[in-house]
């Protein structure tokens, strides 16, 4: 499960501008705008699936491009386990960094001297 929805929203982003350019799609404003908003909801509706599902959620995004999802799809599945590595240490570094931006300083030492 995923809470961390920054570093999907950045993936499905780099997803999407890669799709693009495999299609030999110009990258224009709304093109942007698309594919931003898209990597956007899709992490927000794909925060409980397991990874391997929200792939095919990526059709949010390739659909109004005009790109064929069928098409693309398996190959973010295929490059997907080279992936996985540094898409799961950007969520822990995600996490740990929401801990320490919350944390606050406790009221006695928590190691007594």
């Amino acid at each position: 499960m995923c809470f961390n929805s920054q570093a999907s929203a950045f993936m499905y982003g780099v997803l999407g501008i890669f799709s693009v350019l495999l299609f030999h799609i110009p990258i224009t404003v709304p093109v942007v705008l698309t594919v931003i908003l898209g990597g956007v909801f899709i992490a927000l509706a794909a925060s409980g699936a397991p990874a391997y599902i929200t792939y095919s959620m990526m059709s949010i995004v390739l659909d109004p491009l005009g790109i064929p999802s069928a098409a693309v799809v398996p190959l973010f599945l295929a490059i997907a386990y080279f992936k996985d590595p540094f898409h799961t240490s950007t969520n822990v570094l995600g996490h740990c960094m929401s801990v320490v931006c919350s944390g606050r300083k406790p009221r006695r030492p928590l190691i007594p001297d």
